[in-house]
C-alpha cells in the first residue's frame, strides 16, 4: 500500500458478535483500519472511506431471495468500495449471489476450504485491494457446473467467438492475473487489455471478471480455454 496508508475494511456479518470478534482480531495489524457494523442496521451510506467490504455471512440464517438484496445494498453505500464475500457454509445460492453482485473475493468455509485463518482472509483482502479477485481454483470450477451451462445454453449459433487474442486474455485472467500482468505478458497497453475484456464479457454475456473466469474453467466451456491440466 502506498504511503504506508492503513486499508480501510468493513466487516458486515449477520451477528454482532461475528464481527465484533473479528474486528477484536484484526486490532493487531497497523496496515487495516478494520470497523464493523451488523447487515441488519446497515446504514443506506456510510460516511468513513471503505476500501473493502468484507460480507461475512451464514447462509442457513439468511433468506436467499434477499441475499442479492443485502449485497447490492452494501455495494451502494459504500459506492467506491470492493466486495470481499465469506460464506461460513456451503450455499450455491449465496455464491451465485456474490457473483451477481459482482465479488471481487469469495471464500466458502466448506470442502477444501474448511477452516480457513486470519491469515488467509488476510491474504485475499489484500489480493482484492491489489486489483485480483480471488476464488479457489475448485470454488470456480464448482461455480462453473452451476453457472456456465446456462450461459453456454442460452448463447446463439450466431454468436460471435472470440479471437484468439481474446482466448490468451481470458486464460490469464482465470489464472488470476491482474490487467497490469496481463499486459505485461501479453506485451499490451493496460488500456488494450480493459477493452479486451470488455469485448469477452460482451461475447460471453457475462457482468464481470468472477463470472468470466468462472466460465473459463468449466470443462462444457467451447473455446477450450483453460483446462484441468493447466491448474
Amino acid at each position: 500500500m502506498e504511503n504506508h496508508e492503513a486499508l480501510h475494511v468493513l466487516v458486515a456479518a449477520n451477528h454482532p458478535v461475528v464481527w465484533q470478534s473479528i474486528v477484536y482480531v484484526f486490532r493487531s495489524h497497523e496496515a487495516f483500519d478494520v470497523r464493523g457494523c451488523s447487515l441488519k442496521e446497515f446504514p443506506t451510506t456510510f460516511p468513513a472511506p471503505v476500501d473493502i467490504i468484507l460480507s461475512v455471512l451464514d447462509p442457513q440464517t439468511v433468506d436467499p431471495g434477499r441475499l442479492d438484496e443485502l449485497l447490492a445494498d452494501l455495494l451502494d453505500a459504500c459506492p467506491a468500495a470492493k466486495l470481499v464475500c465469506l460464506f461460513l457454509g456451503d450455499n450455491d445460492v449465496a455464491v451465485l449471489s456474490a457473483v451477481r453482485a459482482g465479488a471481487s473475493g469469495i471464500i466458502a468455509e466448506s470442502g477444501s476450504d474448511c477452516g480457513l485463518g486470519l491469515g488467509e482472509v488476510i491474504s485475499v483482502i489484500k489480493r482484492v485491494d491489489a486489483g485480483e479477485f480471488v476464488m479457489s481454483a475448485s470454488l470456480a470450477i464448482h461455480l462453473a457446473q452451476l453457472h456456465a451451462t446456462e450461459v453456454i445454453r442460452a448463447r446463439g449459433p450466431k454468436d460471435e467467438a472470440l479471437t484468439n487474442r481474446e482466448s490468451e486474455v481470458l486464460r490469464l485472467l482465470a489464472d488470476g492475473r491482474t490487467n497490469r500482468q496481463i499486459a505485461s505478458c501479453l506485451s499490451l497497453s493496460e488500456h488494450t487489455v480493459r477493452s479486451h475484456l470488455r469485448g469477452i464479457m460482451q461475447k460471453l454475456r457475462v457482468t464481470n471478471r468472477v463470472q468470466a473466469a468462472a466460465l473459463a474453467w468449466s470443462s462444457s466451456f467451447p473455446y477450450g480455454v483453460v483446462s484441468r491440466e493447466d491448474r
